[in-house]
């Protein structure tokens, strides 16, 4: 599988939630499982793929200064993607 990524769909893919279609072909090239839960009284799921140096980071809908849309109640929403290395 080639997990070549256009820069833009990174940015492109900020603000779609877990679950949603969309989503899926980012996750599986950068071979991130996102199956966390959010812990009681939590907003936000890291979920890191260490050897491939990537942290995606997903807040709860209710937790959003600037939602650009309307999501799901419940929703874990993609609001950051990190790469260090």
């Amino acid at each position: 599988m080639n997990n070549e990524i256009h820069p833009v769909i990174y940015v492109e893919s900020l603000g779609l939630y877990l679950g949603e279609v969309d989503l899926v072909p980012l996750l599986t090239a950068l071979e991130i499982s996102a199956t966390q839960k959010l812990k009681r009284g939590e907003e936000t799921v890291n979920v890191t793929k260490k050897t491939r140096g990537i942290e995606a980071i997903f807040r709860l809908e209710s937790a959003l200064t600037a939602a650009t849309r309307i999501y799901p109640e419940g929703a874990l929403v993609l609001s950051n993607l990190s790469f260090y290395g």
